[in-house]
């Protein structure tokens, strides 16, 4: 498996400051607890709602008018779920951000498929520069 260029590890920072930044007037979407606390972990601070133990109801009087970011997982079950969830969401006039979790796949994804493993990668990276 190869390892991200630095390029792509300043990519991945700037991407991960971004998302921390607009989830302060957003809220995040993702699957399930483990995944909410790999973003506190990587320090998300802004609410973040599990769409698994949510009825969709719910969700959408959670949101009120705030922007909508979908941080599902990169596999089947995570793709078939942002679908769900933005199509239902825009077609009550919620903005739906798909960027960060497109973004970061671009970048990791030739080696995690799963949020909940993001701040496990992003510690093995931080503890690569620390040993050269």
């Amino acid at each position: 498996m190869r390892e991200l260029s630095e390029s792509d590890v300043k990519k991945l920072w700037n991407v991960i400051d971004e998302l921390i930044n607009a989830s302060e007037d957003s809220i995040v979407v993702v699957e399930g607890s483990s995944d909410r606390d790999a973003l506190r972990e990587i320090g998300v601070c802004g609410e973040i709602a599990m769409a698994s133990t949510m009825p969709d109801a719910y969700l959408v009087d959670l949101v009120g008018g705030r922007e909508v970011i979908i941080m599902t997982d990169w596999d089947s079950e995570g793709k078939i779920m942002e679908r769900k969830l933005s199509k239902k969401l825009t077609s009550l006039g919620i903005r739906v951000n798909l960027e960060y979790r497109r973004r970061i796949f671009e970048i990791v994804g030739r080696h995690i498929t799963a949020v909940e493993n993001l701040s496990r990668f992003i510690e093995a990276l931080n503890d690569r520069r620390i040993k050269r």
